[in-house]
């Protein structure tokens, strides 16, 4: 069993100018390609916080052991848990923003590299709530 985002209101969200695939996470985010704001908030960081935390406590790990990415945010979802993973796995001893920065930086988003940067801000702000949230569940605070 694992935490989907699948069905949510924003699992295959699209901007309306450009048609851009993006999470619109909070209402500060923009359209990473063209910039238009949609006023648009979802649970996604909670979501991914609570689908880490399940992870973390299932499996051992942040990647869930079989993975469906069955929407757009969904595929978001798991490129969360492969930077968080690979932070536990390669670089604990290293600052987090710097380190998935690199990694992030090593991703291939073939034509849309506009989600470079919107999984960078994504990931940020989903550490930001997990420390936030501080329950002994991670393994590196």
């Amino acid at each position: 069993m694992t935490i989907h985002s699948y069905g949510e209101r924003y699992s295959n969200f699209q901007c309306p100018n450009c048609g851009a695939y993006y999470v619109p996470y909070a209402k500060h985010i923009n359209c990473p390609k063209c910039g238009k704001n949609e006023s648009r908030e979802s649970e996604f960081i909670g979501l991914a916080v609570t689908s880490l935390r399940h992870n973390m406590k299932k499996w051992k790990s942040y990647m869930a052991k079989a993975w469906f990415k069955g929407c757009f945010s969904d595929h978001m979802l798991y490129l969360v848990f492969f930077v968080f993973e690979a932070f536990v796995q390669k670089g604990e001893k290293t600052e987090f923003e710097n380190f998935v920065s690199e990694e992030i930086a090593s991703i291939d988003f073939e034509d849309q590299e506009y989600l470079r940067k919107h999984l960078l801000e994504m990931v940020l702000d989903i550490r930001k709530e997990m420390s936030e949230r501080k329950r002994g569940w991670f393994r590196w605070f």
